[in-house]
């Protein structure tokens, strides 16, 4: 079975975030099942449970907090195929079929890029090779990725907590810098190279299956009428965010709204979603 997972763990923000990913999913994927993983079960409001399959809750563990989570999360799946989706994304497109099809061709699939020079999380992709000792580094963003249950994954899963859970690790590295917070996405780079995982690799004008509003400018999403457009740099000449090479228009199926932002324009676009549902509106305020 296919299915879709994510995640929600601490603050009431998250659980009202994956309701909203959640009637995004009802409306543009109802086909397919889909579960929350969480900390707690009870955290949900009684008033979304209806729009999920199952809720899986996760024992604590003190390695584990935020997206490091996400590296235990296969494990959890209920699903033979799993689309795994980050709480701050949304579903915008009704085309999720020919995402399911080309990221499944491999048991781990993951969209993103060989790299084997510059910056990432604050370090140096070379130094993060040379310690890892692995000819490049898969840099992605790991909103949206597939996993298929078996022996290749539980193989993957493993190494990746042994990664973890290693002491010193050049790739331990806090996510957003929260202390004690682990950003799962250098462990994923530094694994597939390890294990020979070719990322999925989209261009702009088929319509990628996620592009994240970081440092993008003229975000547009309408989930109602299956619209997401925006545009992102092709890089920047100082400090990784300042003087753009370019710019290149992208019409993701799913945008993620990485740490909700710009808030106003998520807050806005999720609030159409839940008047179609006939639910309260969302704001940040008291969250």
């Amino acid at each position: 079975m296919q299915g879709y997972l994510t995640l929600a763990t601490g603050a009431p923000l998250y659980f009202e975030a994956v309701a909203n990913l959640a009637l995004s999913i009802r409306l543009n994927d109802p086909s397919r099942p889909l579960s929350l993983l969480c900390d707690k079960p009870s955290k949900l409001p009684e008033k979304y449970r209806s729009y999920f399959d199952q809720l899986i809750e996760l024992p604590a563990h003190p390695t584990y907090s935020g997206c490091g989570d996400k590296i235990r999360m296969p494990l959890y799946s209920p699903y033979e195929e799993t689309i795994f989706i980050d709480s701050d994304c949304l579903i915008a497109k009704a085309d999720m079929d020919r995402h399911w099809k080309k990221m499944s061709s491999s048991f781990w699939g993951m969209p993103g890029g060989k790299t084997t020079s510059g910056q990432w999380y604050g370090k140096s992709i070379e130094s993060m090779m040379r310690s890892e000792g692995v000819p490049y580094i898969v840099q992605m963003n790991s909103g949206v990725f597939f996993f298929r249950q078996g022996k290749k994954l539980k193989s993957l899963i493993a190494d990746a907590m042994a990664l973890a859970e290693a002491d010193g690790s050049d790739i331990h590295i806090g996510h957003r810098g929260v202390a004690g917070q682990l950003a799962d996405e250098p462990i994923w780079g530094v694994l597939m190279a390890r294990h020979n995982i070719a990322p999925i690799e989209y261009q702009a004008s088929e319509g990628s299956v996620s592009v994240s509003t970081y440092l993008a400018k003229g975000v547009k999403v309408d989930v109602l009428s299956g619209m997401c457009e925006m545009k992102k740099s092709t890089g920047f000449h100082i400090l990784g965010r300042f003087l753009s090479k370019g710019w290149v228009q992208h019409s993701p199926s799913v945008p993620h709204f990485v740490a909700f932002e710009p808030t106003q324009s998520y807050a806005a676009i999720v609030n159409e979603i839940r008047s179609y549902f006939s639910l309260e509106g969302f704001s940040f305020k008291g969250l």
